[in-house]
């Protein structure tokens, strides 16, 4: 039997995808995570035996991480939905509102998720190029006439934040849905969740894997209206964050000291590793995130081959347009940065 006639058409040329290998000996400047350390959080919650009753399943919509959410949010509990990451809330949106054919828009270069969702559901992804210093133009994004848009605020892997009123225009213009992608907000001290009621077609997506230390745990949530969330839960399956995870991040969102001692580290640490590079000759780009999208003087996939045989993990970024010989390095804590600028010294 030739299981590739039974492929969903959509998939019949796509290849795996492949993700690194989980090293601990590495140093992880690559994923974008809190190289701050774990969450003190998590020892508090184990040790609580939050644990104790997993023999039985979670609520199956998590009620009370929702309501710690809506709590913190100033939202209501039915504008709320909680899943495995921000990523299982893209997917649900997608599961939701996307028909075959549908136009599917991001300005790029961007999240490569939101291309990687469009083709799985079986959508056209309309690529629409950002502006020469990364900024969104409102009217070439209109123009696609997307059914969906998604538009990640600090964008990954520019680092930028996209100004208000341009997303604003965007809400305002669009017939479809704007899913503003907030996993890096903490950092920028912006969101648009303060503003789901004013807007029918706006979603804003969250995730604990950045700014609280949590990625491991894969938890996240999305924002909206009752009534696109009472369209969403007709898609989203039950029981997808356990309440191990479900325990740990209601408590993460409730101390808030691990995420000020991220904000106090990065104000001073971003700068510091900027800095660094500038010095040697290379091309760090304004961020409002945790990361650093980088122009390399050198050719950036040797670079990233001579870091790794030195234990030091950055994303190459050559596959997405315009980012040819760039790379995105996750900024740490000192010795962190340090150990990475004196590794990119050596191999210049």
């Amino acid at each position: 039997m030739k299981i590739d006639r039974l492929v969903r058409r959509s998939l019949a040329k796509s290849k795996p995808p492949s993700y690194p290998i989980a090293d601990p000996t590495m140093l992880r400047m690559d994923a974008n995570t809190n190289l701050l350390g774990m969450n003190p959080v998590v020892a508090k919650a184990l040790k609580a035996g939050v644990w104790k009753d997993v023999n039985h399943y979670p609520s199956g919509l998590n009620d009370g991480l929702r309501a710690a959410v809506a709590e913190r949010y100033d939202l209501r509990l039915a504008e709320v939905m909680i899943g495995d990451g921000s990523d299982e809330m893209l997917d649900v949106i997608m599961k939701t509102f996307c028909d075959v054919g549908d136009v599917v828009a991001a300005p790029v270069p961007t999240f490569i998720m939101y291309a990687f969702y469009a083709r799985i559901h079986g959508a056209r992804f309309a690529a629409v190029p950002l502006e020469a210093n990364w900024t969104l133009d409102p009217k070439k994004l209109i123009a696609a006439r997307a059914k969906i848009m998604f538009i990640a605020s600090p964008n990954n892997p520019t680092g930028n934040a996209h100004s208000y009123r341009d997303i604003e225009a965007v809400l305002e213009a669009s017939n479809g849905l704007v899913v503003v992608d907030e996993a890096y907000a903490e950092f920028c001290g912006h969101s648009w969740l303060p503003r789901i009621t004013e807007f029918p077609n706006l979603i804003v997506t969250r995730t604990f894997s950045k700014s609280h230390g949590l990625a491991g745990l894969r938890v996240g949530f999305c924002a909206a209206q009752q009534e696109i969330m009472d369209r969403l839960y007709t898609a989203k399956t039950p029981f997808t964050v356990s309440a191990v995870s479900e325990r740990i991040a209601a408590a993460a969102l409730r101390d808030s000291r691990y995420l000020n001692a991220t904000l106090k580290m990065l104000a001073t640490e971003k700068p510091f590793l900027a800095g660094g590079l500038e010095k040697l000759g290379f091309k760090p780009y304004r961020s409002d995130a945790n990361f650093l999208l980088v122009d390399c003087p050198v050719l950036a996939s040797d670079l990233v081959k001579k870091l790794k045989q030195k234990k030091i993990l950055v994303r190459f970024m050559g596959d997405q347009p315009r980012l040819e010989n760039c790379i995105r390095v996750t900024v740490g804590r000192r010795e962190d940065n340090v150990k990475l600028l004196k590794a990119v010294k050596s191999c210049r």
